[in-house]
């Protein structure tokens, strides 16, 4: 009798056990299914004018894992940032910041909502990071940086605030400078001053239908296989939130609207095979084309290699036509507004130096290239820069340069002198930083020498107006004294072309925008590993 009322009493413990968990797992899907999860571009409005988005940032950290790019900025963490940390105590600020991008494991983002003009001219941003399954982390990294943001900003306030039923934090660490932040389904939101936040709300609970992610040039991004790093720049946008701006100075928007002549922008870069594949389409209003980016027939492509040498590390070739010529002269020719004057650094200098008369001159006598080339000068040692015009010939300049020798660009420290230099069978104007010693020393050697270089550009496809390479290893061995050896990166080759009214550029190699961005924000990560 006590066997048979155990063995019932042991059953209906069985069944109430698996009655409990049954119940638990509903509540755990409820509990999923009540907590919203969003993608990034469902959380901003279509007034956003730029949108930088890592769809799936733990997969990208395991593809750059196998990249040379990954070792370089280790060692740059250790080189020059280390010192720059160590000077500067605002990078404390920022690596405790980037707490939250190391815990994040599904989309980072960061978005350019619209401006702010009074008391002052601000950027309103917001940023996102999906901590996925390190939520909890995330949390405590949040809870920390609240508590020394107090302990070394004494002065600074930390207040609750609420928008209808949505709640977030807001601290103050200057009075004109207010950071929101708070979760918002399955992301932690920052954002400069509240609006952003509670726009985010609003867009997240359907009650604003002009999203981001209806907007129909903001489609034209969507691929089949995301990209590592999406950047999306809405012109249009941009301008219409520079409106208040713009009232006060009216010159202005002309002058924009002639120099920004796309109606959308977007760059993709991927991580593949140990590389880097950027991508970057700026569309043009009604599938037109601008004549002034077309690749002349008339123009010969590269003759500038001529003029480079065995340590250029970096080379951009781009071939304009005599009708490219005449329309970039028209453009510079064109008198800047006074209020433009007084906030662009040297454009007093440059409508100085390339008056209507000088301009045309100068239209006259050059020929189908412009070229700018990097030399690599010694560890720690500044770039020798040159910036080449090609010219038909060089009897019809002497007059031409009687004007410009000389005279320095606006960026004098890059571009230091004026002289005609003979390389090849070309004819060139040159701005240089090398001294007259080195010219002479640049010896026979070119990078047409190089094997490496002349299989990339080979594989650039022709009626591209421009053309250029990048040697990452030895840029950062000149550049930072601190890195020695630094790892072997492959070179990157670049090109631009017009086609159906889309303006594409696309570089591969061994460093991309997804790369560079991914370096500086995990180098701290990658040396504590």
């Amino acid at each position: 009798m006590n066997n048979r009322k155990r063995a019932v009493g042991n059953r209906w413990f069985f069944i109430a056990g698996w009655m409990f968990l049954g119940l638990a797992v509903v509540f755990c899907w409820w509990k999923l299914a009540s907590s919203p999860v969003y993608r990034a571009d469902q959380l901003l409005g279509a007034e956003t004018w730029l949108f930088v988005d890592f769809p799936n940032i733990q997969a990208s950290r395991a593809a750059f894992e196998k990249t040379a790019a990954r070792k370089l900025f280790s060692q740059l963490r250790e080189g020059r940032l280390k010192s720059m940390e160590e000077k500067q105590s605002v990078w404390l600020a920022v690596r405790r910041f980037l707490k939250f991008f190391h815990a994040a494991r599904g989309e980072v983002f960061v978005a350019c909502t619209g401006f702010s003009v009074s008391p002052r001219m601000d950027v309103d941003w917001l940023i996102g990071f999906d901590p996925g399954s390190r939520r909890r982390e995330a949390l405590q990294a949040l809870r920390e940086w609240e508590t020394l943001a107090q302990v070394e900003f004494p002065t600074s306030k930390l207040d609750d605030g609420e928008y209808e039923s949505f709640r977030y934090r807001v601290w103050r660490p200057v009075r004109s400078y207010p950071v929101a932040f708070a979760e918002l389904g399955n992301f932690i939101l920052f954002s400069h001053g509240e609006e952003p936040l509670q726009k985010a709300f609003l867009v997240s609970q359907g009650r604003i239908s002009r999203t981001l992610a209806r907007l129909p040039a903001y489609q034209e991004t969507q691929t089949s296989s995301p990209p590592d790093l999406l950047l999306f720049l809405n012109p249009a946008a941009f301008l219409e939130q520079l409106k208040p701006l713009l009232v006060l100075q009216p010159g202005l928007r002309g002058l924009l609207e002639s120099r920004i002549p796309f109606r959308s922008i977007h760059v993709a870069g991927r991580i593949e095979n140990g590389g880097f594949h950027d991508t970057a389409r700026m569309v043009l209003p009604d599938g037109g084309n601008l004549s002034s980016l077309a690749a002349p027939a008339d123009a010969v492509r590269c003759d500038s290699l001529a003029a480079t040498s065995s340590n250029t590390v970096f080379y951009l070739s781009a071939t304009i036509g005599s009708k490219q010529w005449r329309e970039l002269a028209s453009r510079l020719a064109q008198p800047f507004p006074p209020e433009m004057k007084r906030h662009v650094r040297g454009v007093e200098q440059m409508t100085e130096m390339f008056d209507p008369v000088t301009l045309e001159k100068l239209t006259q006598s050059l020929g189908g290239e412009i070229a700018l080339m990097l030399d690599a000068a010694g560890p720690g040692a500044p770039f020798d820069s040159r910036l080449l015009l090609q010219l038909k010939d060089s009897v019809s300049v002497e007059s031409l340069l009687s004007k410009l020798a000389g005279r320095r660009l606006p960026s004098a420290h890059f571009f230091q002198e004026c002289h005609v230099m003979k390389r090849g069978t070309s004819v060139w104007l040159c701005w240089d930083a090398a001294t007259a010693g080195n010219r002479g020393a640049w010896g026979n050697q070119t990078l047409m020498d190089n094997p490496v270089f002349m299989e990339g550009m080979g594989k650039i496809p022709s009626g591209s107006f421009l053309s250029g390479y990048l040697d990452v290893r030895r840029a950062v061995d000149g550049w930072m004294s601190g890195v020695r050896n630094p790892p072997l990166v492959e070179p990157v080759f670049f090109f631009c072309r017009q086609e159906c009214g889309v303006v594409t550029t696309e570089s591969r190699g061994g460093l991309g925008m997804a790369g560079f961005l991914m370096g500086l924000l995990d180098a701290e990560k990658m040396t504590e590993q």
